[in-house]
Parts: C-alpha cells; sequence; structure tokens
C-alpha cells in the first residue's frame, strides 16, 4: 500500500493534547489518591488490603487515528501468531524481567494498529483502568508511522501528552488443544515534563479453536510523577491450567513537611480465569479508592 504524508491540522493536535492531558493528569490523581489513602491508614510503611473491586471500564472506539481505515485491514491469524514464541501454557511466570525484555520489538514481532484494534474489541473490564486509553495511544501512533507523520506530531507536543508507543508480540502460550493465549506488549511515555508517565503492559488474548474471545491485562510495570509525589506500579503473574494468578505491588513516594522523603508499599492479589471458554476474572483484593 502506498504511504502518503498526512497534515495534522492544528484543531487535531489540540484534540489530542486535551485528551492525553487528561488521561495523564486522571493517572496521577489516581496515584496522589492512591498515596492518600494508604497513608491515612494504620500508618506502618507496608500494608495489604483485602476487598473486593466491582468498578469497571466501558469499551471505547478507537477514533483519534490519522488515517481509520489502517485499522480495518483483515487481519491474517496465522502471521500473528508467527510473530509468537511458543510456549507451553502450565506454570508459565510472567515476572519484571519477562515484562522488561519483551517491551522492545523487532521487525519480525511488532504489533500492528489493525491487529491492536481487534485484540482490544473485547476485553474483561475490571482489568482495564487506564488500558484501554494506552492501546488506543498505541493505535494512534501506528498510524502516524504509516503516515510518516509521527516528526510533526512530536514538534507539537506539550506538556502531558503521549511522546511514544510501541507494541510488540511476546508468545502463544497453549493451554490445551483447542486453547491458547497471545501475550502482547504495550511500551508508552509521555513527554518527559512534570507531570510524567510510563508503563509496559503485558496483555492477554485467548483464542478458542482459533478464534478471538476476550483479552485482560496480566501484568505491567508502570509508573508516574508529579513532584514531589511519584508511585510506580509492578504486577507480575503465574499462569498454570488455565488459572492466572496475579501479584501487584505498589510503591508511592511523597515528602514530609521537613522535606523528608516517605514511601509506602502496598501489596494486592487477583486471579483471572478461562470459565466456559472465556477470561473472567474470579478474585480481587484492591482496595476501592
Amino acid at each position: 500500500m502506498e504511504k502518503h504524508a498526512v497534515r495534522i491540522s492544528d484543531q487535531f493536535i489540540k484534540f489530542v493534547s486535551v485528551r492525553n492531558k487528561s488521561i495523564l493528569m486522571r493517572k496521577i490523581h489516581f496515584i496522589i489518591l492512591g498515596f492518600m489513602v494508604v497513608s491515612c491508614g494504620s500508618g506502618e510503611e507496608e500494608t495489604k488490603t483485602n476487598s473486593d473491586d466491582s468498578s469497571s471500564v466501558a469499551i471505547v472506539p478507537v477514533d483519534t487515528v490519522v488515517n481509520p481505515e489502517i485499522m480495518y485491514t483483515d487481519i491474517d491469524l496465522d502471521r500473528l501468531f508467527a510473530k509468537a514464541g511458543s510456549k507451553d501454557g502450565n506454570l508459565f511466570i510472567i515476572d519484571s524481567a519477562y515484562i522488561a525484555n519483551h517491551a522492545k520489538a523487532d521487525e519480525s514481532s511488532k504489533l500492528t494498529g489493525s491487529e491492536a484494534k481487534l485484540l482490544m474489541s473485547s476485553i474483561v473490564e475490571e482489568t482495564a483502568e487506564w488500558k484501554v486509553d494506552e492501546i488506543a495511544d498505541f493505535i494512534f501512533f501506528d498510524s502516524l508511522r504509516a503516515n510518516e507523520a509521527v516528526d510533526e506530531y512530536l514538534e507539537a507536543i506539550d506538556i502531558g501528552m503521549t511522546a511514544r508507543s510501541e507494541g510488540a508480540i511476546a508468545d502463544l502460550l497453549e493451554i490445551n488443544d483447542s486453547t491458547t493465549l497471545l501475550l502482547w506488549v504495550i511500551d508508552y511515555n509521555s513527554y518527559e515534563a512534570c507531570p510524567y508517565g510510563w508503563g509496559i503492559d503485558l496483555f492477554g488474548s485467548l483464542f478458542v479453536n482459533d478464534r478471538f474471545v476476550n483479552t485482560a491485562l496480566i501484568a505491567e510495570s508502570s509508573g508516574g510523577a508529579d513532584a514531589p509525589v511519584w508511585g510506580e506500579t509492578l504486577v507480575t503473574a503465574t499462569i498454570n491450567n488455565g488459572i492466572i494468578d496475579q501479584h501487584q505491588r505498589d510503591r508511592y513516594g511523597d515528602v514530609d513537611e521537613e522535606d523528608n522523603e516517605i514511601i509506602t508499599m502496598n501489596y494486592k492479589d487477583h486471579q483471572l480465569k478461562i470459565v466456559n471458554g472465556k477470561l473472567v476474572r474470579t478474585f480481587s483484593d484492591r482496595e476501592k479508592l
């Protein structure tokens, strides 16, 4: 397909700027609020909570692309699966090293905007949070790259706007003879100023008899800051017999009135299962903020 350079209008840049700033500020607000909730608790530096999370995030259409028709090309599943390493889906461990090692893609494992559009079309809402926005940002950047418009976009970005978003296919896990879990990554960061945000999100997309079913966030390494407040989240996972046990560690930082740094740790557990051929959240001890 022939590529054409696309002129990005000032109105479009302003729209994306407002959208991205809103997303990033919500993330920073979440970090600050999380720190306040933990700090106002027992006063201990390490806490663990055990309450259910019934919140959900609706799936929103992706409409912030320069050339929308790029997203609607047919998906070749054989080609998609060929980008992944084939692994046994039992006793599969996803730690911080795994997340970092799969953040960067070579040409043979790059995720495309069309593939991301398919994989985000059905998401386990309890795991989505800001992740729908981050997948949408990747699709937007993939469109910029396809239209050779990245440089013009970067010349116009401002504080709070996404400056980079890349995607990669990681591994294809065989759960059983008919069921596979495709692991893929979105790696992003915002414009380097306060506030600032970054993250590596690792998703799992379930396929049954080579038909896409749904997607869930499996693991992540992310953070954000609006000095002096900062926060980091690490979610690791173990996959075994169709059960995904997730372990989350949140670190929050701030300074007291005497400029002494205060760091608070918070731990939570979650669980996903394949139930009736579909990924579902079956347990979460995440507190409501």
